[in-house]
């Protein structure tokens, strides 16, 4: 398993390749969505947040704020990859999980730049 520093190194390099401005420990705050993003471009309003025991995660993450980060996140407005530490087992796993995410978001933005 990848520690919370480990795990934010591999997010933060891929969502840099993708051409994000990720500022480190964002605090965030819209409505219900209220946390310290690991990492966030603010102009773009695309993150990550590596979810860990270590950093106390999953007790400043509610179930209400991770669906209405879900909710904004089918409807546009913000993209926060949100992954759990146990959902991920190497660097190369946590990797295809941010290419994934970084790939939707792209095709959002075109369909959306298309309409």
């Amino acid at each position: 398993m990848l520690s919370e520093s480990q795990g934010c190194a591999v997010l933060k390099e891929s969502f840099q390749a993708a051409g994000y401005d990720i500022r480190d420990g964002y605090d965030f705050s819209e409505g219900v969505i209220r946390f310290q993003v690991d990492g966030f471009d603010p102009s773009q309003r695309v993150g990550f947040e590596y979810i860990t025991t270590e950093a106390g995660d999953r007790s400043e993450l509610s179930q209400e704020m991770i669906a209405a980060i879900e909710a904004r996140i089918a409807h546009g407005e913000l993209f926060i990859l949100l992954v759990d530490e146990y959902d991920v087992g190497s660097e190369a796993e946590l990797r295809q999980h941010a290419e994934r995410f970084l790939s939707m978001v792209a095709a959002h933005r075109q369909r959306t730049k298309e309409s």
